[in-house]
């Protein structure tokens, strides 16, 4: 081979991140849940307006978009595990009162797998909970005090789903074979 004889290298193809599905799964509601329940939160609109963001959140082509399948394609099933819009209150029974605070909080879990057999890889799940600073201001708020607006409004919602979703982006490439 001469000096001037170019060499054929070869590249592998760059792995393609499919995003295949989203969903929600908020399952049996917990203590909290149901104590939220009890203050007029609009989890039905919560939940489908944290839906409609996540794939502006995620930033992947979806797999009908894709074309045709490569070897190296990956499929990405994203599901909202559940969210809490927090609370800051207490149980009194009688003299004896215990307070009960707890954050909002965002979970998503994600399946990958392998978009020409199916084969799971790897899943796992990220929860994001706003921060006690953030929490504790919001629980001081004159707003929240006097009942005008919840503890948690859906743009801390969406903060708390971006910053989910962008943990979960990060974990991608250590799971990719």
């Amino acid at each position: 081979m001469t000096k001037h004889q170019s060499v054929d290298t070869w590249q592998p193809r760059p792995v393609r991140i499919l995003l295949r599905g989203l969903s929600a799964n908020l399952g049996a509601p917990d203590l909290t849940q149901r104590l939220e329940s009890l203050v007029s939160s609009p989890r039905p609109a919560y939940e489908r307006a944290l839906l409609a963001d996540l794939p502006e959140v995620l930033d992947l082509p979806s797999l009908e978009a894709a074309g045709s399948a490569q070897d190296t394609d990956l499929v990405l099933d994203v599901v909202l595990q559940g969210f809490r819009v927090g609370s800051a209150t207490d149980v009194s029974l009688g003299a004896v009162g215990w307070p009960l605070w707890w954050r909002p909080q965002v979970g998503l879990a994600a399946k990958i797998h392998r978009r020409i057999d199916d084969q799971l890889i790897s899943s796992f799940e990220v929860t994001e909970t706003m921060p006690w600073q953030v929490y504790a201001l919001r629980v001081l708020s004159w707003r929240v005090l006097l009942g005008h607006e919840p503890l948690a409004r859906r743009r801390d919602l969406d903060v708390l789903l971006r910053r989910a979703g962008h943990r979960l982006l990060q974990r991608l490439p250590a799971l990719l074979p």
